[in-house]
């Protein structure tokens, strides 16, 4: 199981409980936080759906997102997902930029950008177009793209 841990604001708590509630995520702790207006939360995901999960949290939400995310129990380890939408026409398409870290907790060791599989080209362009640190998606000798479970995955290692 993996850990998500995450403050989102109160007026997008429903919206993403329906989200955890459909997948059968298990809710490890929800606290307010008054002066702030928003809720933290810590959720436990089958680590075999993480992105699925992500993907899913992106779209329900209208507002970007940093989630933290750490194996079950786990103290130091720790990844990072950004989840954002692009809105394209009337429709939003779901983004997640998720950074794997293994070697140095600063720079990591892979980056996955993904979105659904019937996504616009505009957008798989537009993601290839980017750099993320030392990493620069347009670079074909470290991206491969794949399209699985109705996603589409771009992944960049060094």
């Amino acid at each position: 199981m993996i850990e998500l841990d995450f403050e989102l604001p109160f007026s997008s708590l429903n919206d993403i409980m329906d989200v955890f509630l459909t997948r059968g995520a298990l809710i490890r702790w929800v606290f307010y936080q008054d002066h702030r207006n928003a809720f933290a939360v810590r959720v436990l995901v089958p680590e075999i759906e993480l992105e699925e999960t992500l993907l899913e949290m992106a779209g329900a939400l209208e507002e970007p997102l940093e989630v933290s995310i750490l194996p079950e129990g786990a103290v130091v380890k720790l990844d990072q997902a950004f989840l954002t939408s692009a809105l394209i026409g009337e429709k939003r398409y779901p983004i997640v930029v998720l950074m794997h870290f293994e070697t140095n907790p600063r720079v990591p060791d892979e980056v996955q950008l993904l979105t659904r599989s019937d996504s616009p080209k505009e957008i798989i362009s537009s993601l290839l177009k980017v750099s993320i640190g030392p990493f620069s998606l347009s670079n074909p000798d470290h991206t491969r793209i794949t399209r699985e479970n109705g996603m589409t995955r771009v992944v960049i290692s060094p």
